[in-house]
């Protein structure tokens, strides 16, 4: 069983009061975090440029720290960008156990029974159709300076009993169907192995009828 939790969301395995009990861990980054990561990189490597212009001036000299101020802003924003995204990144936490689905939220952990009707969906991000939107208008006028952010999102949610959960908001439509994908097989599993528990007999005596008409014992 393990062997299928070595790719994809960090899965946990253990045992509780509940039996056994999954724990998915599942890193993922908003649209709106790497926006805002996106823009760290940009003001960090302009400020780097600048600060190299400013110290070169008071110097008196370009050196190795000024050059080297200057070539990271003009040449590191990629990597700025790429850091802050990673710090930026935020991780859903959802428990499975054999009766219940946990989900963890700002005021806490919310219960729900897992006998309930209830299904793991991916919806289009609800500012997805404004930046497409924008992005046509923008190659219309010639323009290539564009990024997607929210036209490849996706909000990743629990609909139970009518009711929708949001759990993330995914950037990547591949990484949203990587944690679909594995809230789905720890709910299936545990899906089939109770329904395992209900067909196959827990002990010697379970396998034994009474035959019709016999003595009470």
């Amino acid at each position: 069983m393990l062997e299928v939790f070595r790719q994809g969301p960090q899965t946990e395995v253990s045992q509780t009061t509940e039996g056994l009990q999954f724990c998915v861990k599942a890193k993922y980054l908003s649209p709106q975090a790497a926006d805002d990561a996106d823009s760290m990189g940009i003001a960090c490597a302009f400020a780097a440029v600048i600060g190299s212009g400013f110290l070169g001036y008071q110097m008196g000299e370009l050196n190795l720290l000024v050059g080297g101020l200057f070539a990271g802003g003009v040449f590191g924003r990629p990597l700025m960008q790429m850091s802050f995204r990673e710090s930026a990144a935020k991780t859903a936490t959802v428990y499975f156990t054999e009766k219940a689905i946990y989900l963890e939220r700002k005021k806490g952990q919310l219960r729900l029974d897992r006998n309930h009707r209830h299904r793991f969906v991916m919806y289009e991000h609800p500012q997805a159709v404004i930046e497409r939107d924008k992005i046509e208008i923008a190659k219309a006028k010639g323009k290539t300076n564009w990024v997607r952010y929210y036209s490849d999102s996706f909000v990743v949610a629990l609909e139970y009993l009518g009711q929708r959960y949001n759990i993330a908001e995914v950037m990547n439509r591949h990484d949203a169907e990587m944690i679909i994908a594995r809230f789905n097989l720890c709910d299936e599993y545990l899906d089939d192995l109770a329904n395992s528990r209900k067909t196959n007999p827990l002990n010697p005596q379970d396998e034994w009828h009474d035959p019709a008409g016999g003595l009470p014992h």
